[in-house]
């Protein structure tokens, strides 16, 4: 299984990126700008599985990650020789430039798009959506309860009096006082736990209700002060989330809400890379969630491990338009920061220093890498 995993996760990022250099591909060739080379994983070059008559060159590589397409004079310093990158005009340079991203949009739509004519759950779901949409069409809520409920299992939390496990917390209890005083919310639970502990008595008294059957715990202050945090609470006065149900739409619904959700995903994903690259000049570290090649094959081998066909298609939909978002950002070496050289440049009217932007695009390049190898070596570590 581990092995199909891994080359499920080979088989989805080759498509994904495939997607990408095609656009680049197809758009130069519209433009009548030569393709050289269009490799198929990165070198050392393993064989040359075709030339067409436009002289490009496909080639098959021994490393089995990424593609790319090389055009004609694509990174000299800007010969404007026929049939070269730079001899056709600059609104058709920046096409051919964000050509892949807009092949990894279109991507992404169009799996969603198939995925809600068929069915599924949504991607994404913010507070709002809830506010919106619950008791209305996909989420089910539950009634609200006057009280704050315990969620998970509590561990190692000792009681007094302990007769049939009875004077453990459970999941489910809802605890309706704290010697005597009334529990109204979580922040009341709260304040009541601070208010009690500093009061330096031997135990503290609950009053909870299970299964709609009034019980009366006493705990030893010294093991509360120790485990109470361990108690997940629920803010009582929201409505509880029953059921997330899945959605199937008509095919024009569904191209609409897919373009909204693919919005959204967006727009979360710069903020996460936001939040990222903040983290990362300033404090010098990297978030925990930040991951990317070992964490795409582990994520895949839960997808395969489960036979779950809609996830593998959701997932290879997120990861699309991942790529599409931060390739699009404004940084060197990326589509994006080639597009923001070309904009400048129509801009002044007259191509900015050749080897200005190549330094520039190196640098950037040289610390994606760097950046790339030191994600991969903390994916791993937290694997082991």
């Amino acid at each position: 299984m581990f092995l199909i995993s891994i080359i499920s996760a080979i088989i989805i990022f080759s498509i994904i990126v495939l997607i990408h250099e095609c656009g680049h591909y197809f758009s130069a060739k519209r433009h009548w700008v030569k393709v050289e080379e269009f490799w198929l994983w990165l070198p050392p070059k393993a064989k040359v599985l075709w030339k067409n008559k436009e002289w490009t060159e496909f080639t098959l590589n021994w490393i089995p990650f990424w593609w790319f397409v090389r055009m004609f004079w694509e990174n000299s310093s800007k010969i404007r020789e026929k049939w070269s990158f730079w001899a056709v005009s600059i609104l058709w340079r920046m096409e051919i430039v964000l050509a892949g991203v807009f092949m990894n949009f279109i991507l992404a739509w169009g799996i969603l798009i198939f995925l809600f004519v068929i069915w599924t759950k949504p991607i994404i779901l913010s507070k709002d959506d809830f506010t919106k949409y619950q008791n209305e069409w996909f989420i089910v809520m539950n009634e609200k309860f006057d009280w704050v409920k315990i969620l998970n299992e509590p561990q190692n939390f000792l009681v007094l009096n302990n007769e049939k496990n009875e004077n453990f917390f459970q999941k489910g209890d809802l605890i309706l006082q704290i010697n005597w005083e009334k529990v109204s919310d979580a922040k009341k639970f709260i304040e009541l736990q601070k208010k009690f502990l500093s009061q330096k008595t031997d135990k503290i008294s609950y009053q909870i209700l299970r299964d709609w059957r009034g019980i009366n715990l006493e705990i030893q202050t010294s093991e509360i002060q120790k485990n109470w945090w361990k108690l997940w609470i629920a803010i009582s006065s929201k409505p509880w989330i029953k059921e997330i149900k899945d959605i199937k739409l008509w095919f024009f619904d569904a191209v609409i809400f897919s373009f909204s959700e693919c919005f959204r995903i967006s727009i979360s994903t710069v903020k996460m890379f936001w939040e990222m690259m903040q983290n990362l000049f300033t404090k010098g570290t990297m978030p925990d969630w930040v991951s990317w090649p070992v964490w795409i094959a582990k994520a895949t081998w839960w997808f395969v491990e489960a036979w779950d066909f809609n996830w593998v298609l959701k997932f290879m939909a997120l990861i699309s338009l991942s790529l599409a978002v931060v390739n699009v950002l404004p940084i060197p070496a990326l589509d994006g920061g080639r597009f923001m050289f070309l904009l400048v440049e129509a801009l002044i009217r007259r191509p900015l220093s050749a080897s200005l932007e190549m330094y520039v695009n190196l640098f950037w390049y040289l610390f994606l890498m760097w950046l790339l190898i030191f994600v991969t070596i903390k994916d791993i570590f937290n694997l082991f």
